[in-house]
């Protein structure tokens, strides 16, 4: 099983930056949170901020865990976890996606996610922040 740390970061108007993946390799050009594997000896939070220093540039502050599930995809096993983050430092830039946006609640609706995020988005796109 994979470990996975994800980031639902928020700006001061209560959007949500969502990233699009390239169009190669798994879930090709479907839109994600941020975040990534998990290494030996960290822990998820640890996680977090390097793969969003890595992926975004931005250093982030994380915030609580929002939601932890385990999905399976034919070829592998994922345990995800899901915190609630704000970018400490930094400003977004595109390394590994292909775009990013910051999009409201409402408007996740409109964007085609990876299947393993489907529900979360769901539970998200329902809320107010």
């Amino acid at each position: 099983m994979i470990d996975v740390a994800a980031a639902i970061i928020y700006d001061e108007q209560g959007r949500m930056l969502i990233c699009r993946r390239m169009d190669a390799g798994d879930c090709a050009g479907l839109w994600e949170f941020p975040g990534g594997k998990r290494e030996h000896g960290e822990s998820m939070a640890q996680c977090l901020v390097r793969e969003c220093r890595e992926e975004l540039g931005v250093v982030l502050d994380v915030g609580t865990l929002y939601e932890e599930f385990v999905y399976s995809y034919p070829a592998q096993t994922i345990h995800f976890c899901f915190y609630k983050a704000s970018i400490a430092s930094g400003q977004v830039c595109i390394n590994v996606h292909s775009e990013v946006k910051w999009v409201l609640p409402s408007q996740l609706a409109a964007y085609h996610f990876c299947p393993a995020d489907e529900k979360l988005v769901a539970r998200l796109a329902s809320e107010q922040c």
